[in-house]
């Protein structure tokens, strides 16, 4: 009985990644690419923070996006990019601000990333997020019941 648990997991697993799959590709390219480059910065984000400072990583990816010269990217597009990319590779919401900060370095020079803090019932609450256009990324219902603790612009 073992095996065949195990066999039925096996082809359950691999009709997922199949259908992810397809579900990939049926996105247009533009779509696919953003998708593909908000899981590369995230990972590269998450695996900065560990060896570097967030105002090092900050400034690096601020660096960065001037560098890559992204073109203006729709911020629900955005969003939604980001979040996928932050479900699947185990994102925060810090390294989504920072793959934010990376898209929109060139293309929107206007953008802030912020890290706040609020006070909850005996601990403290922190969420960070880069402000495009007046739009929070990743989306924050509750942003404005965050103090800012640090901003860069």
């Amino acid at each position: 009985m073992g095996i065949v648990n195990s066999l039925q997991l096996l082809i359950h697993r691999c009709d997922f990644l199949v259908t992810q799959l397809v579900r990939f590709w049926a996105l247009p390219r533009q779509t696919r690419v953003l998708l593909c480059l908000s899981v590369a910065f995230q990972i590269v984000a998450r695996a900065a923070l560990n060896v570097a400072s967030v105002s090092r990583v900050v400034s690096a990816a601020s660096w960065l996006g001037a560098t890559l010269r992204c073109r203006r990217i729709d911020t629900e597009t955005l969003r939604w990019a980001l979040a996928a990319a932050a479900a699947r590779t185990g994102g925060t919401c810090l390294t989504q601000a920072i793959a934010a900060r990376i898209f929109c370095g060139w293309a929107i020079p206007r953008s802030v990333l912020i890290i706040g803090v609020r006070r909850v019932p005996g601990a403290m609450d922190f969420h960070a997020w880069t402000e495009i256009d007046g739009l929070c990324v990743p989306r924050a219902a509750d942003a404005e019941s965050f103090v800012p603790l640090m901003v860069w612009s």
